[in-house]
């Protein structure tokens, strides 16, 4: 295995890439160390702020103050929502599932959903590109 220094790093200041332990790897990756401290909750709040984007994907990281929501809306391409912290209720299709640290549940592109904190709560929203997207059967 080839090992490469081309790592990003986006973190606390002052971390670097060489910082952390290196793993191998065959093209450069996208590092974040810690999800949830790069949205921080904010009182009464939601945040979202784009962590990664590229052709293949995009990351968005979701903080929820307790009791906030994102009203229904849908998305233009499929997406996984993962709960990092706190409890998220997540309903689409007149189903709600509730997500803990760990939980994730995949929507279809356009299919309405919203998502509700029920305590304070940060969530990653993977958004994929149809070309390379694993819920479409159409996909290449």
């Amino acid at each position: 295995m080839r090992r490469s220094s081309a790592v990003s790093c986006i973190g606390s200041p002052g971390r670097r890439a060489g910082a952390y332990p290196r793993v191998p790897t065959v093209s450069h990756m996208r590092f974040i160390p810690d999800i949830a401290a790069e949205v921080p909750i904010t009182p009464d709040g939601t945040l979202s702020r784009v962590l990664h984007r590229d052709d293949r994907l995009r990351l968005v990281g979701f903080a929820f103050d307790a009791g906030q929501e994102l009203t229904e809306h849908t998305a233009a391409v499929p997406v996984v929502i993962q709960a990092l912290t706190g409890t998220l209720d997540v309903t689409a299709g007149g189903e709600t599932v509730r997500l803990t640290p760990g939980g994730w549940v995949a929507l279809a592109a356009s299919e309405s959903h919203t998502v509700v904190a029920l305590q304070p709560s940060v969530l990653l929203l993977t958004m994929l590109h149809s070309q390379h997207n694993p819920l479409d059967p159409h996909a290449t």
